[in-house]
């Protein structure tokens, strides 16, 4: 009895190990670098654009709105990629090709770490999971905000503060999608 209660917990154990089991992809240092830019540029505007919208100020209104736009549609396009990007790297469609080389198993994952350009991340299902759903919800946000023509002038009332409100919404998904980017990069 002993050894069969030791065996489930081993087969258990062995179960959440391999749920949990990390894997590599690689993007580029400049995609890093550069959704830490934005997200400081866009929560910068946010600020800027949220105090516009209270003093009902047109001309600062109207000098932030281009900054957001770009953001929002940078944060959503370039996100989705990223996401494919290691998406594609996880599980590559030529998977069963690349098997079938003459060439040893890791060496492509070799190649790709000898690049300085690219930067090696271990991910969870978890954190696969959670980039993918994130970097959806940025496109469907973004699609909302459009739909709404980008409104943030008072004068258009709960239209433009829920696109503001939105808008905080993709910042705080962008700093979400960061935040498992840098937890994952490998030194």
């Amino acid at each position: 009895m002993r050894q069969h209660l030791t065996f489930i917990l081993f087969l258990i154990f062995s179960a959440n190990l391999s749920a949990q089991s990390a894997k590599t992809a690689f993007i580029t240092d400049a995609e890093i670098t550069w959704l830490d830019q934005e997200i400081t540029g866009f929560e910068a505007n946010l600020a800027k654009m949220k105090e516009a919208v209270s003093q009902a100020d047109s001309r600062l209104v109207a000098s932030n709105k281009t900054a957001i736009m770009k953001s929002i549609n940078r944060l959503s396009t370039n996100c989705n990629i990223m996401n494919n990007k290691i998406l594609t790297e996880i599980d590559p469609p030529a998977k069963q090709v690349q098997a079938n080389l003459d060439s040893p198993p890791d060496y492509l994952y070799n190649k790709k770490k000898k690049q300085e350009a690219l930067q090696e991340l271990k991910l969870t299902e978890n954190n696969i999971y959670a980039i993918s759903e994130h970097a959806a919800k940025l496109k469907t946000l973004k699609d909302n905000i459009s739909a709404a023509e980008y409104s943030f002038h008072p004068k258009f009332g709960e239209a433009s503060a829920k696109n503001l409100e939105m808008a905080y919404e993709m910042l705080a998904i962008a700093k979400t999608i960061n935040s498992i980017i840098q937890r994952s990069q490998v030194d």
